[in-house]
């Protein structure tokens, strides 16, 4: 992996726990990295219940560009709740 994708990383990382830290108001947030030889993956759990919400842009409400910015710099991104419903995990990947 390239050290140019660093600072997309820490970006994309620091929107996704922000968004945890913000909204689902748990104070419990778990990160895991996975690093490969062309890609890295991401994944950001909490303890809410609720899916993330991709927001238009052009809304006048600071701050709702976290997961826009996710979905045009990452190679993929999604969810995955969990079936007991004590949380979820959003993901991204970046590939070289």
């Amino acid at each position: 992996m390239s050290e140019d994708v660093l600072p997309d990383i820490a970006l994309l990382t620091s929107e996704l726990v922000g968004n945890s830290v913000v909204h689902a108001r748990t104070g419990e947030v778990e990160v895991r990295i996975g690093v490969g030889a062309s890609r890295v993956t991401v994944e950001v759990r909490d303890t809410s219940p609720d899916p993330p919400v991709l927001r238009d842009t052009g809304t006048s409400t600071p701050g709702n560009e976290g997961l826009r910015l996710v979905a045009i710099i990452a190679s993929s991104w999604g969810h995955q709740m969990y079936p007991d419903g004590r949380g979820k995990v959003v993901w991204f990947t970046l590939a070289e």
